[in-house]
């Protein structure tokens, strides 16, 4: 999902990972919490006391994921990029200390389906951006590219994770560089 105002454009991550997040926790935490509440028994109140406390903390601490997920958000402008993570400061990346944009189709093994990945570098090439089409949605990643009037470079053919990995090192974390990790989680 995309907003755009006169002067920039706010991109958010699909809401299908917010609520995949919400549900996928709710099915791990209910059955145990609802297990720990008959394991206490009819008579004991005060670990019935701990698991309804318990219970309702991480309820709590759901509800702030879920908040605070939903404040995730890239905003593109002349000046550059602000990013608000899931956790932590609002990045700002200016302008003039964006050395490329990496724009980069990957074909997994077996699969004709591809993923598309934008990578925003600094000087020294480090990512200090990145945007995945599982997390945001092709339209999301379009828009941005579209936002951004500088220089993007773009391969001519999907390429392959190990592609990846061997022509653009430093474009991936340290477990992306793994030869045995998974392409799936990238």
């Amino acid at each position: 999902m995309h907003e755009t105002d006169d002067a920039h454009v706010v991109i958010r991550p699909h809401l299908r990972v917010f609520w995949s997040a919400v549900i996928s926790t709710l099915i791990l935490v209910i059955p145990v919490w609802g297990v720990a509440f008959w394991l206490t028994g009819p008579g004991d109140t005060d670990g019935r006391a701990w698991v309804i406390v318990t219970g309702a903390l991480g309820t709590a601490v759901l509800i702030t994921a879920a908040v605070l997920g939903r404040r995730r958000q890239i905003v593109v402008g002349h000046d550059g990029f602000v990013e608000r993570p899931f956790i932590g400061p609002t990045t700002t990346i200016r302008r003039q200390d964006i050395g490329r944009t990496f724009f980069v189709e990957l074909s997994h093994r077996g699969s004709e389906a591809t993923t598309a990945q934008v990578f925003v570098c600094d000087a020294q090439n480090r990512p200090v951006l990145r945007m995945r089409s599982d997390v945001w949605s092709r339209d999301a990643i379009v828009a941005l590219l579209a936002a951004y009037d500088g220089p993007i470079e773009r391969l001519k053919r999907p390429i392959t994770i190990d592609e990846l990995r061997s022509d653009h090192p430093s474009l991936l974390n340290w477990v992306e560089r793994l030869p045995w990790a998974r392409p799936e989680t990238f």
